[in-house]
């Protein structure tokens, strides 16, 4: 499993757009945190933390977070917390 997150980390830095790396990883916190999408998600990291992670600036991470609430895919009551809104077009913007 450590080798298959790899491989989908390395995928995620080398043919993705930011607004895919972004929801990519939206999901993927929700799907690992609740096992499903549709409850609340703690958001443990900074935007500089998700930047480094995603191989962003922490300007286009933010930006892309606030493009992705503002398309109603998500909703966020705060700045460590959100909810997926709409699974399915957040897993269509994350697919490369």
């Amino acid at each position: 499993s450590e080798l298959a997150a790899a491989q989908e980390q390395m995928l995620l830095l080398g043919r993705k757009s930011a607004r895919e790396r972004v929801a990519s990883f939206l999901l993927g916190l929700a799907r690992r945190q609740s096992g499903s999408t549709a409850a609340l998600v703690a958001l443990p990291m900074g935007r500089s933390d998700i930047a480094d992670y995603l191989g962003l600036t922490v300007e286009t991470v933010s930006r892309e977070i606030q493009a992705i609430r503002a398309s109603g895919l998500i909703a966020m009551p705060d700045r460590h917390q959100f909810v997926v809104v709409d699974p399915q077009r957040l897993a269509a913007a994350a697919a490369a």
